[in-house]
Order: C-alpha cells, then structure tokens, then sequence
C-alpha cells in the first residue's frame, strides 16, 4: 500500500520556490496571468467556432436602414385636415400587438419594419 501511494505523490509534485506544479514529470505554471489568458483565448476560439459554423447571425446595413420617415399630425376635434388622395407605398398592419409597416421595393423584396418612438420603444395597436 506505500508503495502505491508513493507513486501517486511522485506523478504530482507541487514546488513553491519556482511557482510550478509537476505532473507526471511536465511542468506547469500557476501563474493566475496563464489562468486568465487561457481563458480570454478559449472564449475567442468559441466566438470563432460558432461563427465559422453559421450560429452567429450578424446583422446587415440593410437590417438597420431607415425605410421611411413618419410624421405625426395632431388633430383637433372639428379640425380639418387634409391629406394627398395618393395611397402610400407603405401598409401598416398590426403583428403580435405592435404596428408593423410593410413595404415592396422595386426588385420585388417586401420589407417589414416595427414602427418605434424616439427611444426604440414599439407602438402598440390601438385597441
């Protein structure tokens, strides 16, 4: 039984004079700057794995573009107010209790924007 528990204390040895841990006959540093360098580089290596494999979407120009500028008209009861008899480009629809505007560009592709105040925040449909 002593036999084996010196073998065990042989194949990991700590020095405190040099700061290095021994296993089985390797050193290794536990430096705590390895410790924090190991693990800045292993979360690189995973954001680039994931990204490599299609997991991380990143968003386009055209994901963030500003499709079209809304203005608000105060009305008064009683007050008239007059409008282009035109019809707009845009539909408002309402999709999953928020104004959602849809629009077709010329090439064909229909566009889907939530409608948002000055802080980002979605209109809800009114009801």
């Amino acid at each position: 039984m002593l036999s084996n528990n010196s073998a065990k204390n042989q194949a990991c040895s700590y020095n405190s004079r040099d700061d290095q841990m021994l296993i089985k006959g390797h050193a290794v540093n536990s430096d705590p700057k390895y410790y924090v360098l190991t693990a800045i580089l292993t979360v690189i290596a995973t954001v680039a794995v994931l990204d490599f494999y299609g997991y991380i979407r990143h968003s386009s120009e055209a994901d963030a573009a500003v499709v079209a500028q809304y203005n608000s008209v105060i009305l008064e009861p009683g007050e008239e107010f007059r409008m282009s008899p035109k019809k707009s480009q845009h539909q408002a629809v309402c999709i999953r209790d928020y104004i959602v505007i849809q629009t077709t560009t010329p090439d064909g592709k229909q566009l889907r924007s939530i409608l948002v105040d000055d802080k980002q925040r979605g209109l809800p449909c009114g009801g």
